[in-house]
């Protein structure tokens, strides 16, 4: 909201005693003086200003209060978000071409205020009563003539940036339709430069890899994000980079920012720029936050902007467990969150999707010590080996002997979808640690860690505990279990079709009276017993399948 002086307050009090619908009147204010929206396709645009037509006019309640539609033609406009000058500063400190252009941006300031004066007045006529259509018609002339002037000069500018010449016009005309650069202290000059920034930034940004953009278009080599692999990181980056100083941000964005070591620099920049942080994180099955074709695992980012241009780190992040919910959830879903504040340098800058604050401290605690999983793999071959299944969703498989594959013949064929894990010093070593990462503990580690739906290496190997952390009693007490744990699998394969073939895989989830007595010993090694009753709490609100089906990870 802009901030409003008495008088102001006063003039908009009178406006809206005049006024035949209140409430269309607060909502056309609030449009007109309140929202801004930019997106690189017009139709987007366009669309984004029906809804709101639609909204306002749904206020009417009788012929004598309707009145024409605002004009926001100003407020919601086209253009690429990612390329031009989000600020005056940004202008001043691009390299300077020519003398000519130094001598034009000594007038920026002064004639990108006189635009923005211009603006506000031609709002501000749009919520008179008895307003005149002449004056509001030359208002508006007068915007647009101040913006395309300013816009056609910062485009020449930034032309160069991209090796450019303004003097080609073909050239120069077939980079503009490409990359239809938005400079943002233009045209919202009074926000950005006067205000510091827009008070709130939302959007749901676009999933497109980067690859398929810098086919169209390419970014600046400022942004700290340009390296990731989707355009989202860059939206993001422009986003804090827009908002005031105790702004804050809303962005829909993959599941990926948590997890992925690629998009460690839009996570890097949210900790610079954003002191308080929350991040909910939602999956794809059986229900997605986007319905329809379009099913992404997602994750919604909130941010609490922080002093522009310092280096600290969030003072607060917080962060949900992963929801994996039904349809029928949909409108409880975001009134059930429940958040719980993590150390993100525990977890090395990845957002765990833990909602257990018990779980949390345990796990940050075990990550501060130096021992992890992988530390058990040798590097050298050794005839112990351990293998795992290379996706997963209600369970995580690692095994000694993979399971069938029986073509349309009958024959057995090898797997395709089992990794290695590696080697072991000795199959004690390799059983015990096949007893451990099949159980509930090292689930939910994979659960925080990883994309709920890949097992890869870098997710067992970082986990902060295994086989060594067991003293002699309680690696004797896993060893008679692993017998028991072999023969339940073996037990329990389930069998589903591809291409002609039955696939088999380990059913673990109907072997959780074994391994769960292997997760309690290694909670006692670890002095956690206590943490039980909380794991068996988390797992089963992330696990929400019957398992009598004999539905398969």
């Amino acid at each position: 909201m802009r901030d409003l002086r008495p008088t102001d307050a006063e003039g908009i009090l009178a406006e809206l005693a005049r006024h035949p619908s209140e409430r269309y009147f607060i909502l056309k204010s609030i449009v007109l003086n309140n929202l801004y929206g930019v997106d690189i396709m017009k139709e987007a645009t366009e669309i984004c200003k029906l809804r709101l037509f639609l909204k306002l006019a749904a206020q009417l309640g009788s012929p004598e209060q309707i009145e024409p539609l605002p004009d926001i033609d100003f407020n919601i406009r086209p253009g690429n978000a990612l390329v031009g000058f989000s600020s005056v500063k940004d202008i001043r400190e691009a390299p300077q071409r020519n003398l000519v252009d130094q001598m034009a941006l000594h007038d920026i300031d002064p004639r990108s205020e006189r635009a923005d004066t211009a603006f506000a007045r031609f709002r501000r006529l749009q919520t008179e009563t008895g307003a005149d259509a002449a004056a509001i018609h030359d208002a508006k002339r007068d915007v647009r003539r101040r913006t395309k002037e300013l816009r056609d000069e910062l485009d020449r500018y930034l032309a160069f940036d991209y090796g450019v010449s303004p003097d080609k016009p073909r050239r120069f005309g077939a980079w503009r339709a490409s990359h239809q650069p938005f400079h943002w202290c233009a045209e919202f000059f009074g926000i950005v430069e006067g205000r510091g920034g827009f008070d709130v930034v939302i959007g749901n940004p676009p999933y497109i890899p980067m690859g398929k953009v810098r086919k169209r278009y390419s970014l600046s080599s400022d942004f700290t994000t340009a390296s990731c692999p989707d355009v989202y990181a860059a939206v993001v980056e422009r986003s804090v980079t827009l908002m005031q100083r105790a702004g804050r941000v809303g962005m829909i964005v993959p599941l990926n920012i948590t997890f992925s070591k690629r998009y460690a620099p839009v996570r890097h920049v949210l900790k610079q720029r954003c002191p308080t942080a929350w991040f909910s994180s939602f999956g794809r099955i059986p229900s997605a936050l986007f319905s329809f074709k379009v099913r992404v695992r997602n994750s919604i980012i909130l941010a609490h902007g922080g002093a522009r241009g310092r280096a600290f780190g969030p003072r607060k992040t917080f962060t949900t467990r992963l929801h994996r919910w039904f349809e029928e959830e949909r409108p409880v879903l975001f009134g059930r969150l429940s958040y719980a504040e993590y150390d993100a340098e525990a977890f090395g800058g990845l957002v765990p999707k833990t909602g257990s604050p018990r779980i949390l401290r345990t796990l940050e605690t075990l990550r501060r010590r130096t021992y992890r999983f992988g530390h058990e793999v040798l590097s050298s071959p050794s005839p112990h080996v351990l293998y795992f299944k290379k996706s997963a969703y209600n369970w995580i498989t690692f095994c000694v002997d993979q399971p069938p594959v029986v073509g349309p013949d009958g024959e057995f064929l090898p797997q395709t979808e089992y990794g290695r894990v590696g080697f072991f010093a000795d199959a004690d070593t390799r059983d015990l640690a096949m007893a451990l990462l099949n159980g509930r503990l090292c689930f939910l580690w994979w659960i925080a860690v990883g994309d709920d739906f890949h097992l890869t290496k870098a997710d067992y190997e970082t986990a902060p505990f295994g086989p060594a952390q067991l003293q002699s009693g309680h690696r004797n007490e896993v060893g008679r279990i692993v017998a028991r744990l072999k023969e339940a699998m073996t037990g329990n394969v389930t069998y589903k079709k591809n291409a002609g073939k039955l696939i088999g895989n380990y059913n673990l989830a109907r072997c959780r009276d074994i391994s769960d007595r292997s997760d309690k010993i290694l909670l006692d090694a670890l002095g956690l017993r206590g943490l039980w009753d909380e794991i068996e709490l988390e797992y089963s609100l992330v696990v929400r399948t019957e398992f009598d089906s004999g539905m398969a990870s």
